[in-house]
């Protein structure tokens, strides 16, 4: 596995100093990166001028190849232009590049919360798309406590279950229903398989079920 890096220029967000730094630009899962993405610590960075701790989210590929998936963060990726000249670079890439590439799950995320959570999904075999169409269900239910507007943040776990924090931050776990994932993949799974998108979250699944 090869470390790749890169120079950063980095902006301090507490006193605007500028200054160079050197971060991984590939990140395995078998490395103690992983560990210090899942407890939020990872890319912690320390001025050199003030000496405000940050942490800083920027572009890198993150590879699991036991569990073969690659998620690419990038906070550029809140621009739906710059989830597109991804999509369209990859068509540029040279053939055995492109072969390793189809052996994984490949997706894309814009912060270190949905990269945690990307994580947790598919290191235990879960298809996040139907994850995410879980969610959907949960907060448009008729008898669910919440209305889709009052939820800031709905998010499955590495304990296999989901956390929804509301904007009044107000926290709730809800368990995790093999049921309700058996029937999604029985009655859409035909359907994700043909989906190409690489961004899948909340509004992926509104636009996906729009689309059904």
């Amino acid at each position: 596995m090869e470390r790749r890096e890169k120079v950063y220029k980095i902006t301090c967000p507490k006193c605007g100093h500028n200054f160079e730094k050197t971060l991984p630009t590939a990140i395995f899962a078998l490395g103690e990166d992983r560990e210090k993405i899942i407890k939020g610590n990872f890319a912690t960075i320390t001025c050199p001028d003030c000496e405000n701790d940050f942490i800083l989210n920027y572009r890198f590929a993150y590879t699991d190849e036991v569990n073969l998936f690659m998620v690419v963060n990038d906070p550029a990726f809140v621009d739906k232009k710059a989830r597109l000249a991804f999509s369209t670079g990859l068509g540029l890439i040279g053939a055995s590049r492109k072969d390793e590439l189809i052996k994984h799950t490949l997706r894309l995320t814009y912060d270190y919360k949905a990269l945690r959570e990307k994580i947790n999904i598919l290191e235990m075999g879960l298809d996040d798309k139907v994850i995410e169409l879980m969610k959907y269900f949960l907060i448009n239910s008729e008898d669910f406590a919440y209305k889709p507007e009052q939820i800031k943040d709905f998010i499955f776990t590495e304990d296999k279950e989901f956390y929804l924090e509301t904007v009044l931050n107000v926290g709730l776990r809800l368990e995790f229903s093999d049921i309700l994932y058996d029937t999604i993949v029985n009655n859409y799974g035909d359907l994700i398989k043909k989906d190409m998108n690489l961004l899948v979250d909340r509004a992926w699944a509104e636009n996906f079920l729009k689309a059904e």
